[in-house]
């Protein structure tokens, strides 16, 4: 199967369990960048063919997230790694900015204090 059937299969499927939208043309279009995006984030999602040993991220693959999702005016971006030969996706990860992280967490937190308030 060619990289673009997986590629874009991949993110419908992504943006279908996140609630977001798939990017037509995978940004190819000006103004349309990433492969999947809500009204606050951008995600670029990459494909690790061959299951490396090592593992690496480019620093080209998060310069251009954040320059896309910049200039697209969403908060957050997030580079999503996955390894092709991992059918159950346990593998995947994701690479976020500290800043969002520190969001994301303070919200965990904020929830799970509401949780126990409760009970």
């Amino acid at each position: 199967m060619q990289y673009r059937k997986i590629s874009d299969r991949r993110a419908k499927v992504i943006a279908k369990e996140l609630g977001l939208k798939k990017q037509i043309n995978s940004g190819a279009i000006a103004g349309k960048k990433g492969d999947i995006y809500g009204p606050d984030i951008l995600i670029e999602d990459k494909i690790l063919f061959n299951r490396p040993k090592n593992l690496s991220i480019k620093r080209s693959w998060v310069d251009k997230i954040i320059d896309e999702a910049f200039s697209m005016g969403k908060t957050f971006w997030a580079l999503f790694l996955h390894d092709n030969e991992d059918h159950r996706g346990s593998s995947d990860l994701v690479v976020i900015s500290r800043r969002t992280f520190d969001t994301f967490y303070e919200a965990y937190k904020e929830q799970e204090k509401l949780k126990h308030d409760l009970v």
